[in-house]
């Protein structure tokens, strides 16, 4: 379950964030075997006067399993920066994205732990 934050100072087209949305999941599915119906991702647009530093920021929560690689991360992180620097015009320079490892007890779904899932 996988969830990616998007932040961007940048409003983009309906049709453009749902581009995203299903890139996103396809990628995060095709680097670790993920279902993609288990994928989340969520975009936050922001006025840009109400940020310090105008480059996206992507926080992508998952449980630690596996297939979530080191290697199959800098894939993500490579393509995600290049389709984000397409959409929003931003130099990949400025894009941040950092993955945060949740152990399997510290996270559930329906009430039951990823741990008990398994």
């Amino acid at each position: 379950m996988p969830i990616v934050n998007v932040t961007w100072t940048s409003k983009q087209d309906q049709n453009v964030k749902n581009d995203f949305y299903d890139f996103t999941a396809d990628l995060i599915n095709r680097e670790t075997g993920t279902d993609p119906n288990l994928i989340y991702v969520f975009i936050r647009e922001i006025e840009k006067e109400n940020a310090r530093k105008r480059g996206t920021v992507v926080f992508v929560d998952w449980t630690v399993q596996p297939a979530r690689t080191i290697a199959a991360r800098a894939v993500i992180m490579k393509e995600m920066t290049k389709k984000i620097a397409a959409v929003t015009g931003e130099d990949p320079d400025e894009i941040v994205i950092i993955f945060r490892d949740i152990p399997l007890h510290s996270a559930s779904v329906g009430g039951l732990t990823r741990e008990e899932r398994l």
